[in-house]
């Protein structure tokens, strides 16, 4: 995941670090937090416009955690981290 996101790296001041944590799973009050990178774009639009501002979001880490907190986000970014710098 992490070459197909460098892979769409055109600009690379157009990204932004996101995590979202909204998936609950059907288990418990478990839920699936979500590590990636808004890559931001110009597109062909509609009729009207010729071009238009697009982001895609490409995700790069996923855990399963116990509910969404600092401390769960915090070891997901480590081991997005640690897993970069081994890349």
């Amino acid at each position: 995941m992490i070459h197909e996101v460098l892979s769409r790296l055109p600009k690379p001041w157009n990204l932004k670090l996101s995590g979202d944590g909204t998936y609950r799973l059907l288990v418990g009050d478990l839920v699936l937090l979500t590590f990636g990178v808004n890559v931001k774009r110009w597109a062909p639009g509609s009729k009207d416009h010729l071009k238009v501002f697009r982001s895609t979001f490409l995700p790069l880490a996923f855990a399963i955690a116990d509910s969404e907190s600092k401390e769960a986000y915090a070891l997901l970014a480590q081991a997005l981290l640690s897993t970069a710098n081994t890349i």
